[in-house]
């Protein structure tokens, strides 16, 4: 009887290890993969910081473009039209 007790507790704590082992490597699989992720998310947000800065350039140059050229219709010069004499990046 004892021995059969001892039986299961072996099968018991075999099985427990087998299990515990199984959990440790799914643990480190989701480890790898939470890294692989978050290097995946930091490159493209590298990227789109990148692209968002060039934007906003490119929205200052317009905008700058604009404000000359607002300049420009609203101080024309005294020899006809400011626009077609003269550039607008002076």
């Amino acid at each position: 009887m004892q021995n059969l007790t001892m039986d299961n507790i072996d099968k018991n704590i075999k099985s427990l290890n087998t299990k515990r082992k199984q959990i440790l490597f799914l643990q480190v699989k989701i480890k790898n993969e939470k890294l692989c992720y978050e290097k995946e998310l930091n490159k493209l947000t590298k990227e789109y910081e990148k692209k968002l800065t060039n934007l906003s350039k490119k929205y200052d140059e317009l905008n700058e473009f604009f404000v000359k050229l607002d300049e420009r219709i609203s101080n024309p010069s005294p020899c006809g039209d400011g626009l077609a004499s003269d550039t607008l990046t002076k």
